[in-house]
């Protein structure tokens, strides 16, 4: 029973050996030849890969949707996070950025609060600006005068104004003694 695991063991290994140009790592491949996804080439940059695994041994070629890139995957297509396997990588709307994605109402919301924070910021300014505008620069104001004519008691202006109706009923008028 053993032996027969055994042998199915190695007759699936050589099945699937025989498929890939027999290649699991770089050692795998003749001279300066590398592996990628089970098959050797002279690099893995542009070949088909599932993984970043399937990108040989370099640290800087990442699967990207499906093909092996050097560096990076940012700015090329994508469909899931999957597709974009560098460091950090995700897929934000259809295309690979390096951080997560910010979600529409999260630009929605910093679109509108600048707008509204641009809008108070010149609100402010108009205010000003038309406030200062209409000072007369020089002007004092001040309350009339009274005219007071020199070497005679008629006085044209009073401290108290004239009443120009009577009392009412319940108010006290102090009586006024004649000299």
């Amino acid at each position: 029973m053993a032996l027969v695991k055994v042998l199915m063991f190695v007759a699936f290994f050589s099945v699937f050996y025989a498929e890939t140009n027999g290649c699991f790592t770089d050692s795998d491949c003749d001279g300066s030849l590398v592996c990628c996804s089970y098959n050797c080439f002279d690099s893995c940059v542009n070949q088909s890969c599932i993984l970043n695994s399937n990108c040989g041994g370099d640290s800087d070629i990442y699967c990207c949707n499906d093909i092996c890139r050097r560096e990076s995957c940012v700015g090329y297509d994508c469909g899931s996070d999957i597709d974009c396997g560098g460091p950090n990588e995700y897929c934000c709307y259809g295309t690979c950025q390096i951080g997560t994605c910010l979600a529409a109402w999260a630009i929605a919301f910093i679109v509108i609060g600048a707008l509204c924070f641009a809008a108070i910021i010149i609100g402010i300014a108009l205010c000003y600006c038309c406030s200062y505008r209409h000072r007369s620069p020089g002007l004092i104001v001040a309350a009339p005068r009274t005219a007071v004519v020199a070497g005679s008691n008629v006085n044209y202006g009073s401290v108290y104004p004239q009443a120009s109706a009577p009392p009412p009923p319940y108010y006290y008028q102090p009586t006024q003694t004649q000299k």
